[in-house]
């Protein structure tokens, strides 16, 4: 941090204007949006699918036909596992609870006292700050 004064102001700023951009976001807090990554060609989720996926699954009542077309039974975790990709069973699961990812969100950060300071006591910080500057000059 640095002081910067004249004849009849002051002010307070960092060297790095990027240590300032935060240290402001920190101090005031700041609402940011994120953003899923962009998707280019092919996911890279490769193997086969997980336990986890499995179960989800499951619970969403995914079932896999019978032999001959004769109506549709349970699939297991095993049979789930052995087959279906990581790509495939999230494909489904989306499917299943029809439901899609969210695109865009909202982050809220809090504000954080600079240095654990209160109102009160970084306005009196200020003055005493101002006060050594105009004494300087």
């Amino acid at each position: 941090m640095k002081v910067r004064y004249g004849p009849n102001d002051a002010s307070v700023y960092f060297n790095n204007t990027r240590t300032g951009k935060i240290a402001r976001a920190q101090q005031e807090g700041i609402s940011i949006t994120g953003q899923a990554p962009k998707k280019n060609g092919e996911q890279r989720k490769e193997g086969l699918a997980t336990r986890n996926q499995a179960r989800a699954l499951i619970a969403e009542g995914y079932k896999i036909p019978r032999g001959k077309g004769k109506g549709a039974k349970r699939a297991s975790i095993k049979w789930i596992t052995e087959h279906l990709s990581k790509n495939q069973a999230g494909f489904l699961l989306r499917e299943l609870k029809g439901s899609s990812s969210k695109s865009t969100w909202q982050i809220d950060l809090p504000a954080r006292s600079f240095l654990g300071q209160t109102v009160a006591e970084q306005k009196q910080q200020q003055s005493f700050i101002l006060n050594k500057a105009m004494q300087v000059a």
